[in-house]
């Protein structure tokens, strides 16, 4: 029996959704995005997806027309905007990996095509609710890593490594640049799946290790090969651990008893969109 090779980790298949819900309208506040620069006025909105540690910021185009881009700064103190998400030319943006419970504020500037900085608009905020928190959806992942049209596509792979953005986003992997990492065993947060063999000569195991997003609607299925051409469903049928490691992940084993006898076996893990 021959040790199964990383390379055929990664699958995708099933039907891809390209949009992305966006439920509910938070607060509204209006604020002037000009002096010199930008003279017209403009609204920041706080669109929220409920029950989620993340929240989509919508604003009013500017209507200089040389206005080349839009940065959205926020933090968790009031007039204290640390952290910068450059929006380009959109008027939208989403923040993730926000901390239930937390207070966060919000506010947005444009710059012109010389590199010019307005003045920024009123702030708004918004309180990440406590509970259970579903993942961020894909589109907003995709937003976050400054992905958009065809680069944002879930079977795309804008920085050609050959990891699409679906498998980036089902196993916690960088989305912003070139990104082939297998998960650690054992102690791993981040990476595509781990598939090897384990046990001994007389009873090998298929072992599988990966990362899964808690409360998602991605399904994550592993299965088994002789020939790389027919894929098995695995004979368990529940892991044999799963390890939880924050409100957004857990790690996940599956071990698969094989046949001494047979010469070799493949494995991948399945990443599915409903």
């Amino acid at each position: 029996m021959r040790k199964i090779s990383v390379p055929s980790v990664g699958h995708l298949s099933g039907a891809v959704s390209h949009c992305a819900r966006v439920i509910g309208l938070g607060k509204v506040a209006g604020g002037l995005l000009g002096l010199a620069l930008l003279h017209g006025p403009a609204v920041v909105c706080a669109s929220t997806l409920p029950g989620t540690a993340s929240v989509v910021l919508v604003w009013d185009p500017n209507p200089e027309l040389n206005t080349a881009s839009y940065q959205l700064s926020y933090g968790t103190t009031p007039g204290v905007h640390p952290n910068v998400i450059n929006a380009g030319a959109t008027t939208t943006a989403a923040v993730t990996g926000l901390v239930e419970g937390t207070t966060y504020y919000f506010e947005v500037s444009a710059s012109n095509q010389a590199g010019q900085q307005s003045v920024p608009s009123a702030e708004v905020s918004y309180l990440v609710p406590a509970g259970s928190a579903s993942a961020p959806t894909l589109a907003a992942w995709a937003t976050a890593a400054d992905l958009s049209a065809g680069d944002a596509d879930p079977l795309a792979s804008p920085h050609h490594d050959g990891i699409p953005n679906l498998l980036k986003y089902a196993f916690g992997m960088n989305g912003s640049g070139a990104d082939v990492r297998v998960i650690v065993s054992g102690t791993g947060t981040v990476g595509l799946p781990l598939i090897a063999h384990s046990g001994s000569r007389q009873s090998p195991v298929l072992r599988f290790e990966y990362l899964r997003r808690k409360n998602s609607t991605l399904t994550y299925t592993p299965r088994k090969s002789l020939d790389l051409q027919n894929w098995l469903p695995l004979n368990v049928t529940q892991p044999s651990t799963v390890t939880d490691l924050d409100t957004e992940w857990e790690r996940v084993v599956y071990a698969e008893p094989c046949e001494a006898t047979t010469p070799s076996y493949f494995g991948r893990v399945e990443v599915m969109l409903p």
